[in-house]
């Protein structure tokens, strides 16, 4: 069985290593986190793996999963490379969203290892539970084509689906899971802002906002995202668009901002399903384009 070190262990790099060790693919090795007691606490999660104070503390591996934050990844790499924690030959790969397996070339470079990134298509507010809170999400898989089967083969395992990307399209992948995750979560905030406006509490505003939201998820699960449109700009509704942008434009400029910017892309969308005529798609431009005052 392959040995596996981990650099990094929190809510992703503890929730992979610890589906690591329940596949049997890996035997956990050394861990090694900011503190002893986040240490401590990783080992205790995976359920195997021992807690290192240091890098010195750690033995060579088959493989090396570096798992800490994009701003400390050149440094530990550094570290990492300096402390041999790689057998020849071996297995290295980071969890970094937007970087790249190049990052991690030094390694190939001394060890001949294999290289590559993993990055989890998925939010991680907390480790998971359990190995199943994994099965059916995506992955993306890039860098050495070994370091890839070996990856893509243990993301097969935990039924995750493994995705191959280009080294060089990383930022531009990893910008469309901001989009569709984290400014989804901004964009309800603005939503429960004007709710609250609107004299409806925040926590009533967001138990009626959330079946909306996930029947809109409902409709992209099925339909392409010009006929999964709804709502003002899908019905041509001009009156109410710049009634709607008055409105908001009165309490905060920003948001009146963002609703006119969203806008002309749902438009877009209406004019890629060809559901309203040119001159009315025109017209609604017209008015989403123009400075609050003049709707």
């Amino acid at each position: 069985m392959l040995t596996l070190n981990v650099i990094g262990a929190g809510r992703v790099g503890r929730s992979l290593a610890y589906c690591c060790r329940k596949t049997g693919l890996f035997q956990i090795g050394g861990i090694i986190n900011r503190s002893s007691k986040s240490t401590d606490m990783a080992v205790d999660y995976i359920g195997g793996g021992t807690a290192c104070n240091s890098m010195k503390d750690m033995s060579p591996s088959d493989a090396l999963m570096i798992g800490v934050t994009d701003g400390e990844l050149f440094n530990v790499v550094k570290d990492a490379y300096a402390a041999d924690l790689v057998r020849p030959g071996g297995l290295v790969f980071h969890l970094s969203g937007p970087l790249s397996s190049a990052e991690l070339g030094v390694f190939r470079n001394k060890y001949k290892a294999k290289v590559a990134s993993l990055h989890l298509i998925k939010s991680f507010e907390a480790p998971i539970r359990h190995s199943r809170d994994l099965s059916g999400i995506y992955a993306s898989v890039e860098g050495d084509d070994e370091a890839v089967i070996v990856l893509s083969e243990m993301l097969e395992s935990l039924d995750i689906k493994p995705i191959r990307i280009s080294a060089s399209h990383k930022i531009l992948y990893h910008a469309a899971s901001v989009f569709a995750c984290n400014y989804l979560t901004a964009l309800f905030d603005i939503a429960l802002d004007l709710m609250a406006k609107a004299g409806i509490d925040r926590s009533l505003a967001r138990q009626a906002l959330i079946p909306l939201v996930k029947g809109t998820v409902s409709n992209l699960e099925e339909l392409d995202t010009p006929n999964a449109l709804t709502g003002p700009v899908a019905r041509a509704d001009i009156d109410l668009i710049a009634k709607q942008s008055r409105a908001i434009a009165h309490l905060d400029e920003r948001y009146d901002f963002i609703y006119r910017e969203l806008g002309m892309i749902a438009l877009d969308l209406t004019r890629r399903a060809g559901v309203h005529p040119s001159d009315c798609c025109d017209e609604i431009a017209v008015v989403l384009d123009g400075p609050p005052t003049q709707k």
